[in-house]
C-alpha cells in the first residue's frame, strides 16, 4: 500500500473541512431570540436621566419603563439597575422580573436569568412566557433537554404557541432528533405560515438529514417573508455548497454579508467555498477578516490551517492548528489535520502523536485511524497499520462510506500480503 500524497490528503480534508462547517451551520442559529413581547411602553431617550420626584422615585412601574429605555438603547448594566429598583418597591413585580431575565440572557448570564423566570413561575405557575423564556435561557447555557422540559411546559398552557414549537424544533435538532424537529416546526407552521424562522428551522433540519434540495426550497419561503435575513442567505449557500453550485452559494455569502458585514461564519463558509475552488489565496483573505470579527473562533483557525497546508505553508499551517487546539482542546479535526501538516513535513513520528490524540477524542473518527495506518505502514509498522485499518474499514461500513470502507478492504489485503511474504529467519 502506497503512503498519500500529500495532494490527495489534502483533497480529502477539504471534504472533512466542508463537512465540518456544514455541520457547525446545521446546529445554527446558536442562541434562540429572545422573547421581549410584552415590553412595557418606553419613555423617550431625553427623559432617561431627569431629576426623580418622590413619587417616581417610590414607584415601581417608572422603573420598568426606564428601564426598558435603557434596555433598547443597550444600557444592560443601567437597565438592570432600575429593575433590581423596581423589585425593591414590588417584590412580586412579575414584568421586573421578566425584564430583568431578559436583559440578564442577553448579557449572557443565563443562570440568574434562568432564576428570575423561575420567580416568576413561583409567582404564578401558568404563565406560559416565563415557560417559554426559560428554556431559551437554559438552551443557550447548553442545556437542551431542560429546554425541551419547559417549552413542554409552555405549550401545555398555550397548545397554538408557534414560538414555543419553533424553538423546541431548535433544541431537538441540536440534540439531532430530526423527525422530532421537523415534526415541531411544521407544527409552528400550521399556527403561523408567514413564520420565516420555522422555515429556516426546518431548512437546518433537512439539510442535516441530506436533504439538501427540500432544504433549499425552505430557505426560499424563508427570504420571501424575510428578503434581509442574512442567515438564511448563510444557510442556502451552505446547502448549495453541498450541491455543488459553488457559484450560487458564493452568491448567498456575499448577499449574507452586504446586509451584515461582520457576520464571521459567513466570511468563513465562504472562504471554504473558495479553498474548494483551489483559490487559497481568497480562502485565507476570508479566514483573516472573520478572526478580526471573532478572534476565539477555533473552526476558522483550523480552516486557515488548512489552506495554509495546500499553499505548502507547513509551518504556518501547524500554528493556525494549534491555535484552534488552546481554544478548543478537545478539537479532534485539528488535530488530525496537525498531523498531517508534520507528516508533510516529514516528522512521522509528531504526526502519530496527533493522530493518537484524535482518536482519544474522538474513538468512531475513522479518517484518523486511516491516516494512522498509511503512516505507521511507512515506518515499517504493518501490523499496526493492518490493525488500524480493521478499525477504519468497519467504522467506515457503519458510517455508510462505502468508497472509503472499499479502499481500506483493499489496503488490508495489501499489507495482509505483504505480510505473508515476509521471509521467517
Amino acid at each position: 500500500m502506497k503512503f498519500y500524497s500529500l495532494k490527495t490528503t489534502i483533497a480529502a480534508l477539504s471534504i472533512f473541512a466542508s463537512l465540518s462547517s456544514t455541520a457547525a451551520i446545521a446546529n445554527s442559529p446558536k442562541v434562540l431570540p429572545t422573547f421581549a413581547t410584552n415590553v412595557a411602553e418606553q419613555l423617550p431617550a431625553e427623559q432617561v436621566n431627569f431629576q426623580l420626584s418622590s413619587f417616581e422615585a417610590d414607584n415601581a412601574e417608572f422603573y420598568l419603563k426606564r428601564g426598558n429605555t435603557r434596555y433598547e438603547q443597550k444600557n444592560y448594566k443601567e437597565a438592570i439597575q432600575d429593575y433590581n429598583q423596581a423589585i425593591k418597591i414590588n417584590p412580586n413585580y412579575v414584568q421586573a422580573y421578566f425584564q430583568r431575565g431578559i436583559t440578564l440572557r442577553t448579557i449572557g448570564n443565563f443562570q440568574q436569568s434562568i432564576a428570575d423566570f423561575t420567580t416568576m413561575l413561583s409567582i404564578n405557575p401558568n404563565n406560559a412566557q416565563a415557560y417559554l423564556n426559560r428554556g431559551v435561557s437554559y438552551y443557550n447555557w447548553g442545556k437542551a433537554q431542560k429546554a425541551i422540559a419547559d417549552f413542554n411546559l409552555a405549550l401545555q398552557i398555550e397548545p397554538d404557541n408557534a414560538q414555543a414549537y419553533r424553538n423546541r424544533g431548535v433544541a431537538r435538532t441540536s440534540q439531532k432528533d430530526l423527525e422530532g424537529a421537523i415534526s415541531d416546526f411544521n407544527l409552528a407552521l400550521q399556527i403561523n405560515f408567514n413564520y420565516a424562522e420555522a422555515y429556516l428551522g426546518r431548512g437546518i433540519a433537512r439539510r442535516t438529514m441530506g436533504d439538501r434540495t427540500g432544504a433549499i426550497s425552505d430557505f426560499n419561503l424563508a427570504l420571501q417573508i424575510e428578503p434581509n435575513n442574512a442567515q438564511i442567505y448563510r444557510n442556502r449557500g451552505v446547502a448549495r455548497a453541498a450541491l455543488k453550485d459553488s457559484k450560487g452559494a458564493i452568491a448567498d455569502f456575499n448577499q449574507a454579508l452586504r446586509i451584515s458585514p461582520n457576520y464571521a461564519e459567513a466570511y468563513l463558509n465562504r472562504g471554504i467555498v473558495r479553498r474548494m475552488l483551489g483559490d487559497s489565496s481568497g480562502a485565507l483573505a476570508d479566514f483573516n477578516i472573520a478572526l478580526r470579527i471573532e478572534p476565539n473562533n477555533a473552526q476558522v483557525y483550523r480552516n486557515q490551517g488548512i489552506a495554509y497546508l495546500r499553499q505548502k505553508q507547513y509551518q504556518n499551517a501547524i500554528a493556525s492548528f494549534q491555535t484552534a487546539l488552546r481554544i478548543n482542546p478537545k478539537y479532534a479535526e485539528a488535530y488530525l489535520n496537525q498531523g498531517v501538516a508534520r507528516r508533510s513535513q516529514g516528522d512521522l513520528k509528531g504526526s502519530i502523536v496527533n493522530f493518537n490524540q484524535a482518536v482519544r477524542i474522538n474513538p468512531r473518527y475513522a479518517e484518523a485511524y486511516q491516516l494512522r495506518a498509511t503512516t505507521r505502514e511507512f515506518l515499517g509498522d504493518k501490523k499496526g497499520a493492518r490493525a488500524d485499518l480493521q478499525i477504519a474499514a468497519e467504522l467506515f461500513l457503519q458510517q455508510n462510506k462505502i468508497q472509503s470502507y472499499q479502499q481500506a478492504l483493499k489496503a488490508i489485503d495489501q499489507i495482509t500480503i505483504a505480510l505473508l511474504d515476509k521471509p521467517y529467519f
